[in-house]
């Protein structure tokens, strides 16, 4: 559903980390898929990309993206998710952090989720049948 004259998108961000050269979720990204899940359940749409370090080949690392990305979005179609699910990769691209330290290269290995949801625009409220009607002020 677009955003309308009342309506407009509001896009919170998650980030789930992977260990070096895997694609499975580890405890700590389970834990976090689990308290976004609630979230994600009430998206309009939601955005996964894939994202590895710049450690090993050009087409290693963008297919370590691709299945990063898959795994987080096949956990949360399994969790019942019905909201549209955009997935892209790229491997050795868009770097939190592009020094070559292994603190810099923990950071990289990640998938980032972006949940997109319709939020009522400022002064506009609803009724007891959910219809949005803009606020009059006098």
């Amino acid at each position: 559903a677009p955003s309308s004259p009342l309506t407009s998108e509001q896009i919170n961000e998650h980030v789930i980390h992977f260990d070096f050269g895997k694609s499975h979720l580890i405890e700590v990204g389970a834990r976090k898929m689990n308290a976004l899940l609630p979230e994600a359940k009430k998206s309009i749409r939601i955005e996964v990309s894939g994202r590895t370090d710049d450690i090993g080949t050009r087409a290693f690392n963008d297919r370590l993206a691709r299945q990063r990305a898959d795994t987080v979005r096949d956990w949360l179609v399994r969790q019942g998710v019905l909201a549209s699910i955009k997935v892209d990769a790229e491997g050795m691209c868009c770097y939190v952090d592009g020094s070559r330290t292994e603190v810099a290269r923990r950071q990289n290995r990640r998938v980032e989720i972006r949940l997109v949801h319709l939020v009522a625009k400022r002064g506009v409220v609803s009724n007891s049948k959910g219809v949005q009607l803009s606020e009059v002020t006098s």
